[in-house]
């Protein structure tokens, strides 16, 4: 949530005290209040992801249960006995580019 507070706030020059997701499927609201503290916690935990991706070379498959949902497992070593080629059209990222200026 704290990203999302972030951009909305980024987005909307204004901070909001409350934001709320709505699951779709079951309708169920769940609403969490905003603090400053929040906020600067969100923003260390951004910063520190965001370094880590950086420094990262190679990122290998884990296994868990979003597998299930992913379009990418004919490709994926980790799922496909024998993983079919990504496509000539897939692009390949010549590096990483974060927009959020934290």
């Amino acid at each position: 949530m704290g990203l999302y507070d972030l951009l909305l706030k980024q987005t909307y020059q204004q901070a909001l005290k409350k934001l709320s997701l709505i699951y779709l499927r079951t309708g169920r609201k769940v609403t969490y209040q905003v603090t400053p503290e929040h906020r600067k916690e969100s923003k260390r935990l951004i910063e520190k992801l965001a370094v880590s991706l950086q420094k990262e070379n190679e990122w290998r498959p884990q296994e868990g249960e979003q597998c299930d949902r992913c379009s990418y497992q004919r490709y994926c070593a980790e799922k496909a006995e024998v993983p079919e080629p990504l496509p000539e059209n897939a692009r390949r990222p010549k590096g990483m580019q974060l927009l959020l200026p934290l």
